[in-house]
């Protein structure tokens, strides 16, 4: 503009008009060069929303996941879809811990339904950032609102990691059933683990058997059920030797 080139700052309503003809012509990075300009020179943070719309239409999701932040930081993000949204960001940028925080604060403040959904999305935050004894109340909700195996599948992976196995059995036998789960092969190998931690190898093989079916998990599937023999064998004769060794503790 000649205006600009002069060293004069522009009426807010020129740029704005501007932008929508670059808008109407899906001129899309000139559309953020122009909402530059007016979050310097004519600061909303309705302008912040659309420079985010913007790089999200380019796929730069960092640069959309800033522009978001900043709307959520000054408090004036209140709609379960941006809440969501920037959350899916967080995500994407391995910043589960964060995503995890905007989801339960959102829920918090009422404005995210605590949905099964929602729920199972919270667990599975709190389950990369590796805290699981947050992930497990939340995804035990989330299980309890719905039929679907997934939640369960990841269920069984937190309740293995922090080291309950007879839930983690259950969990794993109720995805299982359920059905549904995409890496079903994963479901069994935490199985046949939470077996394997419960000295119960002959239930610990049959899961990693199962596991072996799908050539993703076969070669680690079937080294688990040679220890598995193998230490099933060995405290037996240690057990027939006098030896006070627990058998197997399943009660699930």
């Amino acid at each position: 503009m000649d205006y600009e080139a002069k060293g004069s700052v522009p009426k807010e309503n020129w740029w704005s008009l501007q932008r929508v003809i670059y808008y109407e012509r899906k001129a899309f990075r000139n559309v953020i060069s122009v909402l530059k300009k007016l979050i310097k020179h004519y600061p909303k943070y309705t302008y912040w929303r659309q420079l985010g719309g913007m790089y999200g239409e380019i796929n730069q999701d960092i640069n959309q996941l800033i522009s978001s932040e900043v709307i959520y930081l000054a408090g004036v993000m209140s709609k379960e879809r941006e809440l969501l949204g920037l959350a899916y960001l967080f995500m994407g940028a391995d910043s589960p811990y964060l995503a995890a925080k905007v989801v339960e604060n959102g829920m918090k403040e009422g404005n995210i339904e605590r949905s099964s959904k929602n729920m199972e999305f919270l667990g599975q935050a709190w389950q990369q950032a590796h805290e699981g004894l947050k992930a497990r109340p939340v995804l035990e909700k989330a299980a309890a609102l719905s039929d679907k195996g997934t939640i369960w599948a990841r269920l069984a992976r937190v309740y293995f990691d922090v080291g309950d196995d007879q839930k983690a059995i259950r969990a794993s036998r109720n995805a299982i059933r359920k059905g549904g789960i995409k890496r079903k092969d994963l479901t069994y190998v935490v199985l046949g683990n939470a077996h394997l931690n419960l000295h119960c190898y002959d239930d610990a093989i049959d899961a990693f058997a199962e596991a072996a079916k799908d050539k993703r998990s076969s070669v680690y599937a079937k080294r688990l059920i040679d220890y598995a023999k193998r230490e099933g064998v060995r405290r037996q004769k240690l057990r027939d030797m006098g030896a006070a060794i627990p058998g197997c503790a399943n009660r699930a």
